[in-house]
């Protein structure tokens, strides 16, 4: 039996999966990323999302206003129904990062207009991750 995968999904529409090789010896574990990086090139908010795993290359995607949702699913599983969750208002803010867990909201970052010609430039991250094990565990 294969271990689950991740599946990604950007404004409700599959985007990639990662799942685990086949093989993962003689290592002990590969580890699969999903990131939200937001950072400010040329006084711009800039937001990427990337997606890999121990060994293999590196999806990415630029982002605009977006909804990134991740599900952890059995191999062969069809996509489960995503939660829903609505995005925090931008209000005041050049731009906005929050991560929830199902419709839970676990935690938020403002990024606000002045800090946009701040030196050095802000960043933020939004990661998840799974660790696939040799033993077929996560």
């Amino acid at each position: 039996m294969r271990p689950p995968e991740l599946r990604i999904f950007v404004d409700g529409v599959a985007w990639t999966e990662l799942a685990a090789p086949s093989e993962i010896a003689p290592r002990d574990w590969i580890l699969g990323v999903v990131a939200v990086q937001l950072t400010v090139e040329n006084d711009q908010v800039r937001a990427r999302l990337r997606a890999g795993a121990t060994g293999s290359a590196v999806k990415v995607r630029t982002l605009g206003p977006s909804l990134v949702q991740v599900a952890l699913v059995r191999h062969g599983d069809p996509s489960p129904t995503l939660p829903r969750f609505a995005a925090p208002a931008l209000g005041a803010a050049a731009a906005r990062l929050a991560l929830a867990l199902d419709e839970t909201s676990i935690d938020e970052i403002a990024l606000l207009p002045a800090a946009l010609t701040a030196a050095p430039p802000p960043r933020a991250f939004g990661h998840v991750f799974c660790r696939w094990l040799r033993s077929g565990a996560i």
